[in-house]
């Protein structure tokens, strides 16, 4: 590929950036700003390996100091604390989470079976499936993190590359019916998964020990020395199918369909991304633009080139100011799309050169039959937490099937999972399992299909208010109201985080609670609410509220839902029209929002406050 060549100053918007060439090039110096301690702490890790090691194996402490908790990250794993207890108390140590790094979701019968394994010895007995269609261990210990990573390593499975900056887990379209078109898609994700995959050897010498190579002799050929910005998210799928959310990545590819039944090409969309911060207006949630549609033996130059010029013009020095999204925003798609096809050598078909199919979200729930006359079930998980517990046991349920019949599974983009190739003649029996387990294989009630919530408490360090453990007693009173008003079966899309970042794509959403104010009693903290978003995932959502408290979330509900009845359009979705709607008469018709709390207007930015947006 030809390298960037240098850029004049003045031809660039915004910020007046000059890409500095090679890897992990000087973006914060060309913008005037003191590179970030994380880029510090990863030209000096040698390629991330810090002081893990002796870390590791000093057991005297139960946690990792800060730059190596901030490097651990590299390696799937993320330092946490118990924050039901107290943080200071001694009897309170250091646990981790641990995320695998699984293309698409895609697991062979062992695979899953290690995993439920491993939750079982070392994490609590949970298993937790994730947005971006991978596990989560929660509550593990210093002690027990080799044994985890060998464990992953016994079945060809790895956390490396899931955390941190660097291209992480990428999302793939579900293939329910083995779909041989969809095959194809598959393997195009599992290839950007592999090329984008760190070629540092610290993760074997740490985790599995592995032989030592000098660190500085080793080349991240693609990386460079300080990896990227920040973290760089990847979804594919095909044209028309948006059960990943594919606006909501750094970079997401849609694949086309030529006459021959084969992939044809692929759309290319960047600088989305969900992260953002209360009170700072400079940061807000995005949908991916359009940058062009390449032919298929072109993608990886494309998909490479997009990644590099985030590598290079990306923020070095303001943190909250270094996805894709904001080198989007501060130099223009048009100066991206410039910047990629001169890495490339060629020129991208345009936006607007072809109709890009109307975008929809299938079901999955349910039993369906593939070609082959095999089943496959979509099992609905509340909140993706895969436990035994309060009655029910579907995690012994699905290992127990998964065991006996040797399924391979898929993970779905909305926190649950599919069992796929199940004979016809296994249905029953297999039924029989999960009602012996009191697992209901339906969802309780429409609006709990696509119901997402992060983590949260107790474990995330960055919540403020519940969400995981909030949303089970949400749903049924939100299920009341849809009922009350004859909506159970036009329930909207609904999404509930415990802070601004996003990890469970709430700004897509119809509604969305994202937390904003920590409890101060029983009541359960405040969220900003939103609403507008489209189901199909092509809308961003509007700020309705801020501070708004849990104890009033169902009445406030109460009144959304009356506005609905009594003035949508024939067939008018939720989400459609809290958006047709100007704020200040939506803000009218449910009455309930006070003066003081109003906001009558909506900002261009989803999730900044209007009137405090900054050019």
């Amino acid at each position: 590929m030809a390298a960037i060549p240098a850029v004049e100053k003045s031809s660039l918007r915004g910020v007046g950036l000059a890409l500095v060439s090679g890897p992990a090039g000087g973006a914060a110096a060309a913008r005037g700003g003191k590179p970030s301690r994380n880029e510090k702490l990863k030209a000096e890790s040698g390629h991330l390996r810090g002081t893990l090691k002796e870390e590791l194996n000093d057991l005297s402490k139960s946690g990792f100091g800060k730059t190596s908790g901030d490097l651990l990250k590299f390696h799937g794993i993320y330092q946490e604390q118990n924050r039901d207890a107290d943080a200071k108390s001694e009897a309170n140590p250091a646990i981790f989470m641990l995320r695998g790094r699984i293309s698409g979701g895609r697991m062979t019968p062992e695979q899953y079976l290690m995993y439920d394994k491993l939750a079982t010895k070392y994490g609590h007995g949970s298993i937790r499936l994730t947005t971006r269609q991978t596990i989560q261990f929660h509550w593990i210990t210093k002690g027990d993190l080799k044994p985890v990573f060998k464990g992953l390593n016994d079945v060809l499975s790895e956390s490396k590359g899931a955390c941190g900056d660097i291209v992480r887990n990428v999302t793939c379209v579900p293939n329910v019916f083995d779909d041989p078109f969809l095959k194809e898609v598959e393997k195009t994700a599992r290839s950007i998964s592999d090329h984008f995959r760190s070629t540092a050897n610290a993760y074997n010498e740490i985790w599995l020990d592995g032989k030592q190579v000098n660190a500085e002799e080793e080349k991240e050929t693609l990386y460079g020395e300080k990896y990227l910005p920040r973290k760089f998210k990847i979804g594919v799928t095909v044209e028309g199918n948006n059960a990943i959310d594919l606006m909501t990545n750094d970079m997401g590819i849609a694949a086309t369909k030529g006459p021959d039944g084969k992939i044809s090409g692929y759309h290319v969309y960047v600088g989305g991304g969900h992260g953002r911060s209360h009170n700072a207006p400079d940061t807000w949630a995005a949908q991916a633009q359009h940058l062009g549609w390449v032919e298929r033996g072109k993608l990886m130059d494309v998909a490479e080139a997009v990644v590099k010029v985030q590598r290079d013009a990306g923020d070095r020095a303001n943190r909250k100011h270094a996805r894709m999204k904001y080198t989007v925003d501060d130099n223009g798609i048009d100066w991206i799309r410039e910047q990629v096809e001169n890495h490339c050598g060629f020129k991208m078909e345009p936006p607007g050169a072809r109709r890009v199919q109307d975008w929809n979200v299938p079901k999955y729930h349910g039993w369906h039959t593939m070609p082959d006359g095999s089943l496959a079930l979509g099992l609905h998980v509340m909140s993706g937490r895969i436990i035994d517990q309060q009655g029910s046991y579907l995690k012994s349920a699905i290992a127990k099937v998964v065991d006996k019949f040797k399924l391979s599974v898929e993970l779905l983009p909305d926190q649950d999972i599919m069992l796929k190739n199940i004979p016809q003649a296994a249905k029953e029996e297999i039924s029989n399992i999960f009602k012996e387990n009191r697992v209901d294989l339906k969802p309780p009630a429409k609006v709990f299909e696509r119901a997402m919530a992060c983590v949260a408490f107790p474990t995330c360090s960055l919540a403020i208010t519940e969400s995981e453990r909030y949303l089970p007693s949400l749903l049924p009173r939100m299920n009341t109201l849809l009922k009350k008003y004859g909506f159970k079966d036009e329930a909207p899309v609904l999404r509930v985080t415990g802070c601004p970042n996003g990890c469970a794509r709430p700004y897509t959403a119809e509604i969305a609670l994202v937390g904003q104010e920590p409890a101060k009693d029983t009541t359960g903290g405040s969220y900003q609410v939103y609403v507008g978003g489209a189901a199909n995932g092509t809308r961003l959502a509007e700020l309705l509220v801020e501070k708004w408290p849990a104890a009033n979330m169902v009445p406030l509900m109460d009144k959304l839902f009356s506005a609905w009845k009594k003035n949508r359009t024939a067939g008018e979705t939720f989400g459609d029209f809290t958006h047709r709607v100007p704020r200040s008469e939506l803000n009218n018709m449910i009455g309930i929002i006070p003066d003081s709390m109003r906001l009558d207007t909506v900002s261009k930015r989803c999730g900044v406050t209007p009137g405090t947006e900054k050019e």
